[in-house]
């Protein structure tokens, strides 16, 4: 009897091995049909996106010609993991790490509305009072249109008709930086002031003058610095506090070095003049807990983390009227199938960022690299998180993923077409004073006439501010107004081919033309 019992006990626990192991090996090759809790779904998702990444961002660094990028996983309201891939530095091969810094330019936009929400939270604003109505150093200029229309919500949603899309940074060394109210009337690098120029509530014009106001609104309001408020009162609370508007020696350290539009030409580290349109640099996991803070945290933590209120941050993540899919400083969409989502791109010179989050799933990414070539990897990464982590197979393509304009594509013919004409005008005039001084049509004469003075001043006034501008490394006398562009190598080229002409004129200027007899 007690054999047949320990018999019957060897058998059932032979079945009970046999189907535990087959439920594991079901649970190896078919994962999803196995039910699990809501953290292990979450967990699974972060793994299969970590694989994706590992096995696709090798190839599609190559593919794009970026040296590397680095990406923060969000998960359950937190970020799980942050992976590096690629290189930091083309020139030396540095690696590139976890806590390299970046510029995130417009994403950052989302740190603006969170000040303009908790200010609105306090009272000290009303969402849809004209804007105006705050502001005491710059208003807005008379238009067609009633100046009251121009609400915040509307700017925060870019539907209040205001102009001009974004700025460009300066080099403080080569350029002043001008005040928020220059920035406004236009005194800035060519993109204009500030103006009503669509009619308030009347459609979506995407506006980073309309977040510069916005800046000026939190400092005037506040009687604060834009940053010492942001940090004080909305990232010190989250519990951030490595990032900055401006690059610190200690961020450029840290710094990945960014590239241009060929992959291999060094750009430099711009200082903005406005930061209410976005710019914070960063980590990647830095800037992944400031989006993150937006969801539910892992342990009960409400939306907004005690900084805003659950139902401002639902706001913020909510389409705005009159708009076409957007929020308080980020974009609103869906999957295919209706599951909604949050999401801002950024771009800056050798800086390309992205976010992307479903907050229902509590789930998301942050994406980040160094170089104007970016723009398709971030595109990449966001379908591989879509379909690795989310199980969507057809992501919503937005507007803010599409790429960049390459500046090269005109700066660089321009240059070689300017270059290729003053090359030939010299060229022309070295042969021709070659002729004429053997024929003896042309003779040595050590004062020069005025018509030739006249000529070498106006090449030699040419040449020198051409060097000045382009080649200089400090030019400060120059007004906010002078565009500071970044021109193409073939520059150098225009440089040479008009130094020719201006010695050209020195050497013609002393070879006088005999008159003829």
């Amino acid at each position: 009897m007690d054999d047949n019992i320990r018999a019957n006990q060897a058998t059932r626990r032979s079945i009970l091995a046999s189907i535990l192991v087959s439920m594991t090996l079901l649970g190896l090759l078919f994962p999803c049909r196995i039910a699990a809790s809501h953290d292990d779904d979450i967990s699974y998702a972060g793994n299969l996106f970590a694989a994706a990444l590992e096995e696709n961002i090798p190839l599609w660094l190559v593919k794009y010609n970026v040296p590397g990028a680095v990406i923060s996983y969000i998960d359950n309201g937190e970020v799980e993991w942050t992976k590096a891939f690629g290189v930091a530095d083309r020139r030396t091969g540095a690696p590139m790490h976890t806590d390299s810094a970046f510029c995130f330019a417009s994403c950052a936009k989302s740190m603006t509305a969170w000040a303009i929400m908790h200010l609105v939270e306090q009272g000290q604003l009303d969402l849809d009072a004209p804007v105006d109505q705050y502001l005491k150093r710059w208003h807005l200029p008379p238009s067609q249109f009633d100046p009251g229309g121009v609400t915040i919500r509307r700017v925060l949603s870019h539907t209040a008709g205001l102009t001009v899309q974004g700025y460009g940074g300066y080099f403080p060394r080569r350029h002043p930086v001008p005040s928020l109210e220059q920035v406004l009337d236009g005194q800035n690098q060519g993109n204009g002031a500030v103006e009503v120029a669509w009619e308030p509530g009347g459609g979506f014009h995407y506006s980073g003058g309309g977040y510069t106001v916005l800046q000026m609104v939190i400092e005037d309001v506040t009687g604060e610095a834009y940053a010492e408020y942001v940090k004080r009162d909305i990232l010190n609370p989250l519990g951030l506090t490595e990032g900055e508007w401006t690059w610190t020696p200690a961020l450029k350290n840290r710094a990945a070095t960014p590239y241009g539009f060929r992959g291999d030409d060094v750009m430099q580290y711009r200082q903005f003049a406005t930061l209410g349109i976005g710019n914070y640099i960063s980590s990647v996991p830095d800037f992944a807990r400031f989006i993150a803070a937006g969801l539910p945290g892992p342990n009960g933590e409400p939306a907004g983390r005690g900084v805003l209120k659950p139902e401002t941050v639902a706001l913020i993540m909510s389409a705005q009227p009159d708009g076409v899919g957007y929020g308080f400083g980020c974009a609103v969409g869906q999957f295919s199938d209706g599951t909604p989502l949050v999401l801002h791109g950024g771009a800056s010179d050798g800086w390309v960022a992205f976010f992307a989050l479903a907050p229902e799933q509590r789930n998301g990414f942050v994406f980040a690299a160094a170089s104007n070539l970016a723009q398709p990897l971030r595109y990449s990464v966001y379908e591989l998180w879509a379909t690795a982590a989310m199980g969507k197979t057809s992501p919503i393509k937005p507007e803010a993923l599409m790429p960049t304009a390459n500046p090269d594509k005109v700066s660089v013919p321009v240059s070689l077409i300017l270059a290729a004409v003053l090359g030939a005008i010299a060229i022309r005039g070295a042969v021709r004073l070659r002729r004429d001084i053997r024929s003896g049509r042309r003779w040595w004469q050590p004062k020069p006439g005025p018509l030739s003075a006249i000529t070498v001043g106006f090449w030699g006034l040419f040449a020198a501010t051409w060097v000045y501008y382009f080649h200089a490394s400090l030019r400060m006398w120059l007004p906010p107004s002078v565009p500071d562009f970044i021109w193409p190598r073939e520059i150098i080229w225009v440089t040479l081919a008009l130094m020719a002409c201006t010695m050209l004129s020195v050497i013609k200027a002393f070879y006088t033309k005999k008159e003829r007899s």
